[in-house]
């Protein structure tokens, strides 16, 4: 298992990847896919490879915050998208993308869900 903010450094990197994530959902609003092909697609091709370890902190700390939520396929794989019941989604992209201490959820203290 793995939480968010484990490490500062490791945080950050989080963040930069989440900010990436916003900026993708802003350009793609009907984007949808595992955290594999999200790693795979929806980054910068020129920088290097997300870990997996990485991008699922990422993916979790974007679904704590309510800007995605993860559907459970009948093939038993997760998809992520851009959360559908969000109000102001756009502007919380537009926010996140800025800073992604923005949207943090109400209570900060609380740690976003485990990834596994």
């Amino acid at each position: 298992m793995h939480y968010l903010g484990a490490d500062p450094a490791e945080h950050r990197d989080v963040l930069t990847i989440a900010q990436q994530l916003a900026r993708y959902l802003r350009d793609h609003p009907d984007g949808c896919d595992t955290a594999e092909g999200i790693a795979r697609w929806w980054m910068d091709p020129l920088e290097a490879a997300v870990p997996e370890v990485m991008m699922e902190a990422a993916l979790a700390w974007m679904t704590a915050c309510q800007l995605m939520e993860a559907l459970h396929a009948a093939d038993g794989r997760i998809r992520y998208r851009l959360a559908s019941d969000a109000a102001d989604i756009n502007a919380k992209l537009a926010a996140m993308v800025r800073d992604p201490h923005s949207v943090l959820p109400c209570d900060t203290a609380q740690q976003p869900r485990q990834v596994h």
